[in-house]
């Protein structure tokens, strides 16, 4: 699955990283998938990719990954790829490691990764008088996302304040 392993693909990956002393992190410098909370480091021969701390994983942990594992990072630095750091397990075993770390509460607002709304324009949604299409149409929106707005079904931590 992925990348092969080989000498060309090493040599491309060792000038991708620079090792961070203080933490012993490896961090990635090369292309990212962009996740505004998650940021995991992209690696790419010609066609062909796969997540940079999977690659490390498979080459340094001489892991035969299965399209079932996942690598888990015990620094938890999604752009780190020191080997030392990674594991490879399930996926049962990595929500484990998330709720153990108590890094499940999933991001809200701005930080979560499907909003499209700022906390001021929740607010400014919130203020706004007139129909909810319209208000909708202004802001860019639905009217069901207007709707849960202002009945504090969503955006409920920047409006709860609010009378």
């Amino acid at each position: 699955m992925g990348l092969e392993v080989n000498d060309h693909a090493n040599k491309l990956f060792d000038n991708r990283y620079e090792i961070v002393s203080e933490s012993g992190c490896w961090i990635w410098t090369a292309a990212t998938n962009g996740h505004k909370n998650h940021n995991y480091g992209v690696f790419a021969v010609r066609d062909d990719k796969m997540p940079a701390h999977r690659y490390s994983a498979k080459r340094f942990l001489k892991e035969k990954l299965l399209q079932k594992d996942v690598v888990i990072h015990r620094c938890d630095v999604p752009e780190c790829v020191n080997p030392e750091h990674l594991r490879v397990a399930t996926q049962k075993d990595n929500m484990q490691d998330m709720h153990q770390k108590k890094r499940a509460n999933p991001p809200k607002g701005e930080r979560h990764h499907k909003s499209n709304l700022s906390e001021e324009k929740v607010l400014q949604i919130f203020d706004a008088e007139g129909s909810y299409r319209r208000i909708a149409k202004l802001f860019g929106t639905s009217a069901t996302t207007v709707s849960n707005i202002k009945n504090r079904k969503t955006w409920f931590h920047v409006t709860s304040d609010l009378a």
